[in-house]
């Protein structure tokens, strides 16, 4: 199953289910053979694939939004060139019912790693892992640029695309996957690579007004039930009366 070809190789480690991964040091990045061979790595792979077909675009349209919406815990590599905050950044992010947080884990930034958002459901708030004070409210709730990034992706899926083309593509020794590739009547474009069993996203591209990004998981799961204090912040806030 691809879900698990993409996932942290994390035993051992005594982390709960979906729980945060312990970051690098602010300014590091962390050494690739902590981590199972990328989604890029894997498509080059490509053993064979099936004829691009047409199909209807809402159905494709409401299919993805279903699979980006589902309650995951990811690790993205988000390449984005016209990001407001410039570099590629990997981040970690978790979701469900409605509640989140994202995690800077990489950057070409320093003082980006270490960075967290999260989101209650009522109240975003801004936090970091390195720095003890406390952690500041924020409306609208954003973190550069991993909530921009997934802002357009929900734009893009909230509008009526013109034409929808999907294809199934075989991965040597390891299943397949699924294209679809959404695009708008503007010259937009928005494609998501699902793993078939699961139906989460693995990769991500979109093109929009003019700006492509990639996004990339290297880490992928379900997040059925998110351990306790998981959408609170890391350092309690000075709330007064």
């Amino acid at each position: 199953m691809i879900v698990k070809f993409f996932r942290l190789h994390n035993k051992g480690r005594g982390r709960g289910e979906g729980s945060p991964p312990s970051p690098p040091s602010p300014g590091r990045r962390l050494p690739r053979w902590k981590f199972l061979i990328p989604v890029s790595v894997l498509l080059l792979g490509l053993a064979a694939c099936s004829n691009p077909q047409a199909i209807d675009p809402q159905l494709a349209q409401s299919a993805l939004a279903r699979a980006w919406q589902t309650d995951r815990h990811a690790v993205w590599e988000i390449d984005w060139p016209a990001a407001p905050t410039g570099g590629p950044v990997t981040a970690g992010t978790w979701q469900a019912e409605g509640r989140y947080r994202d995690e800077i884990l990489e950057s070409t930034a320093p003082d980006l790693v270490g960075q967290i958002l999260v989101f209650d459901g009522q109240q975003g708030w801004l936090d970091n892992r390195f720095d003890v004070r406390p952690a500041q409210p924020i409306s609208p709730p954003l973190l550069s640029p991993v909530t921009e990034a997934f802002t357009v992706i929900d734009r893009l899926l909230a509008r009526s695309p013109a034409r929808a083309i999907h294809q199934e593509l075989s991965i040597l020794n390891y299943g397949s996957v699924q294209k679809t590739e959404l695009a708008y009547s503007n010259g937009d474009r928005l494609v998501f690579w699902l793993e078939p069993e699961q139906k989460l996203p693995v990769r991500i591209v979109f093109l929009a007004d003019g700006s492509q990004a990639r996004l990339e998981a290297r880490h992928i799961e379900l997040l059925p039930h998110p351990p306790p204090g998981l959408f609170e912040p890391l350092h309690p806030p000075n709330i007064k009366d």
